[in-house]
């Protein structure tokens, strides 16, 4: 083939040097494109986030427990005895449902929960979904505080 040159000006010459380049780099695996590779890597992705089944605290546990997984982590009944009082709060717009958890130390978080139109607001599936979210900010910052004293344990 010959070689195209680099002071070419010809639109139409340009243009089939193009299409020519474009044919000649195709996709990975079988794809037409890398375009096309991307696409069904990103369904791969979303059908595989899908199919994970979903556990409660209690079966989580149960299942790390079946498992016989010992090391040190955090436990449902961990956060359950960290928590000495909750308040729920339904804001003004009559549509988000606040849930502020107080731990033992005197910390509190909030988890909320909303809807975009009133009519769908349900204040009993609020507390739920709030009291959720809040909850799941406790695992994560004793996650945190685990993991720290853990490092520390090492370090000395």
């Amino acid at each position: 083939m010959k070689e195209l040159d680099p002071n070419e000006s010809n639109p139409a010459i340009l243009w089939a040097e193009i299409h020519r380049l474009r044919a000649a780099i195709k996709g990975p695996d079988g794809y037409e494109t890398w375009q096309d590779a991307a696409v069904a890597e990103r369904l791969l992705r979303v059908q595989s986030t899908t199919s994970v089944p979903t556990l409660t605290d209690e079966q989580f546990e149960q299942r790390i427990r079946a498992l016989g997984l010992a090391a040190p982590r955090v436990t449902p009944e961990h956060i359950k005895q960290l928590i000495v009082g909750e308040t729920y709060t339904i804001l003004p717009s009559g549509k988000v449902m606040v849930c502020e958890l107080t731990l033992r130390n005197g910390f509190s978080v909030r988890g909320e929960s909303a809807v975009v139109s009133k009519e769908n607001f349900n204040e009993e599936t609020g507390r739920i979904k709030s009291r959720q979210r809040a909850v799941d900010k406790i695992w994560e910052l004793e996650g945190y505080l685990l993991q720290d004293t853990l490092y520390k344990r090492v370090e000395d």
